[in-house]
C-alpha cells in the first residue's frame, strides 16, 4: 500500500545553500550506516526512518551539521545555475544510438517481426549482430511502451522486420571481412512454395579473431566463431490474414585472455 512519506524539514532555502548542506548531512548519516549498505535491499534510507524514526534521523542530521566540513566547504548555488540560455548552456545528453529515447540499452526491447526473439537481456545484444540479408524495415516506437511489451521496453521498442517471399526465387550472399579481424559469410534464401506459402532460410557463419587494439598485451576483442541457421515458413491470404512461423538454431564459442 502507498504511505505518505515523514517530514524531514517543512522548508529548506536553497538561495542560501542550506539545501545542499542538509543533502549532504543525510548523505553522510547513511553512509555511516553499516547494516544498512550490507545488502542492496536494505540500501535505502527509508528503512533507517522505519526503524529509528524520522525525529531520530532529523537528530543525527542536526548534529552532523555541526562538523567542521559544512565551514570547508563552498555550498553557494550561483556556479550552480543556468543564467542565460539554459537550453544553450545545459550539458549535451549522452548519446546511445541502441535506444529510441537515448537511455541506456537495457530499457530497450528488440523484436523480430513483433517477437522478443533475442531475449529479455538487451545489453548483451549488439545491432551489428544482425544480418542485413532479410532485413526489410526497422520500425522504431519511443517512449515507454511497457504496457504492450513488457518492463524492458520502458526506454522504447525497436522491431525488426524481415524479407517476406515473394512470387520468384530469390538468393542473396554476403561476405565481410573487416580491419580488426571479422570475417562474416552470410547466405539468404528465398522461394514461394504454394499459392500462399512461402519459405525464406537464412544461414551464416561468423569469426572473430583475438584482437589487442591498443597494445597492452590483453584482448579488447573476443575470439569467437558463431554459426546461425533460421528457417522461417510464411503464409498470406492476401485479404488480411497473414501467418509465420520460425526456428533459430545457433552455436558459439569465444575466447579472451592475454595476447601470447
Amino acid at each position: 500500500m502507498p504511505r505518505t512519506a515523514p517530514v524531514l524539514y517543512e522548508f529548506v532555502e536553497l538561495d542560501n545553500g542550506d539545501y545542499l548542506k542538509i543533502s549532504e548531512a543525510v548523505l553522510r548519516v547513511f553512509d555511516r550506516q553499516e547494516w544498512l549498505r550490507a545488502n542492496r535491499a536494505r540500501a535505502r534510507i527509508k528503512v533507517f526512518v522505519d526503524k529509528y524514526g524520522i525525529d531520530e534521523l532529523r537528530r543525527q542530521v542536526e548534529e552532523e551539521l555541526q562538523g567542521e566540513w559544512v565551514s570547508e566547504r563552498d555550498f553557494s548555488i550561483e556556479d550552480r545555475l543556468f543564467c542565460n540560455d539554459e537550453r544553450e548552456s545545459a550539458p549535451a545528453p549522452p548519446l546511445n544510438p541502441g535506444s529510441p529515447n537515448g537511455d541506456t540499452s537495457e530499457y530497450t526491447r528488440f523484436l523480430s517481426d513483433g517477437l522478443p526473439l533475442f531475449g529479455e537481456q538487451a545489453g548483451s545484444f549488439g545491432l551489428l549482430q544482425i544480418p542485413p540479408a532479410d532485413l526489410a524495415q526497422v520500425e522504431v516506437v519511443k517512449g515507454v511502451a511497457s504496457s504492450l511489451y513488457g518492463a524492458g521496453a520502458m526506454g522504447g521498442v525497436v522491431n525488426l522486420v524481415s524479407k517476406r517471399p515473394r512470387k520468384e526465387v530469390e538468393r542473396e550472399a554476403l561476405v565481410n571481412r573487416s580491419t580488426r579481424g571479422a570475417t562474416d559469410g552470410v547466405l539468404w534464401y528465398s522461394t514461394p512454395v504454394a499459392a500462399n506459402w512461402g519459405l525464406t532460410l537464412l544461414a551464416g557463419g561468423h569469426g572473430q579473431q583475438r584482437t589487442d587494439v591498443d597494445g597492452d598485451g590483453w584482448a579488447d576483442l573476443a575470439a569467437y566463431v558463431r554459426g546461425v541457421v533460421r528457417p522461417r515458413l510464411f503464409w498470406d491470404n492476401h485479404a488480411g490474414a497473414t501467418f509465420f512461423a520460425t526456428v533459430r538454431q545457433s552455436k558459439s564459442t569465444e575466447s579472451w585472455n592475454t595476447i601470447p
